[in-house]
């Protein structure tokens, strides 16, 4: 049995259910360039970067019913990632999700700079095969 994989369109924020979590690829300098999520969680920040994370590793925070993921998976905010890091990311997505219950993940198309969509969704469907949950990409409306 494998996940359910669901691609929206619209607003990752308005569009999502209350419990569902949310994840995204970001530098270990935790410089955002999605606007939309920095306003979201620029309160909670502080929070991320006190768990000092690096490359390949996910740091994450509690909001409510919903936790919010950010995979390392590259140095600086300027740098490409690497799809070995990506992968590794992952392989820790899955594990803190498990270990966390959450079986709802959401997550933008821009999900980290530099990787091919296709390459993307690809590796989410090795490393969450067998998992219970559903993951969501979601679209900009304008796209």
């Amino acid at each position: 049995m494998t996940f359910d994989f669901e691609e929206r369109h619209g607003d990752l924020f308005q569009c999502i259910t209350p419990t569902a979590s949310i994840f995204i690829g970001v530098s270990e300098d935790m410089k955002l360039s999605n606007k939309s999520f920095r306003q979201k969680i620029s309160n909670q920040l502080s929070m991320v970067q006190a768990q000092k994370k690096s490359v390949g590793q996910v740091a994450s925070i509690a909001h409510g019913q919903r936790h919010f993921f950010f995979l390392i998976t590259r140095q600086k905010s300027y740098n490409k990632p690497s799809y070995a890091d990506f992968e590794m990311c992952l392989v820790e997505l899955r594990k803190q999700c498990e270990k966390l219950g959450v079986l709802n993940l959401a997550f933008p198309r821009e999900l980290d700079a530099g990787l091919q969509e296709k390459y993307v969704k690809e590796a989410l469907f090795t490393v969450f095969n067998g998992w219970p949950g559903k993951l969501v990409m979601f679209y900009a409306a304008d796209a």
